[in-house]
């Protein structure tokens, strides 16, 4: 993957504001960013507190969820995609149940 993939927010969204997958040294991510009005795609930064304490750390980090290496990514991504596909259905299954006839 050469670069990020962005995904902008659908709907109301002005700040034209997404989520970006990320490769950086074989290890893929999912992190908030913010396309800009020069084109470019800037992901979120954050200070996380300390393990354990209440303070902040010293360095920003970028507000990201670790995937992992590539073929442990797209197996995540599937269960995710299968938990959602089931989601879908329950709520029709649902739908249907409240049917009166």
């Amino acid at each position: 993957m050469a670069e990020d993939v962005f995904f902008e927010y659908t709907g109301e969204n002005r700040f034209h504001e997404g989520v970006t997958l990320n490769s950086f040294k074989g290890e893929y991510s999912l992190a908030q960013a913010q396309a800009g009005n020069d084109g470019k795609i800037y992901k979120k930064w954050g200070y996380p507190q300390k393990h354990g304490e209440m303070a902040p750390i010293e360095k920003s980090l970028p507000w990201q969820i670790k995937l992992g290496a590539k073929d442990n990514a797209i197996e995540m991504l599937r269960g995710f995609i299968k938990a959602l596909q089931g989601t879908e259905e329950s709520e029709q299954k649902a739908e249907e149940d409240e049917i009166p006839f």
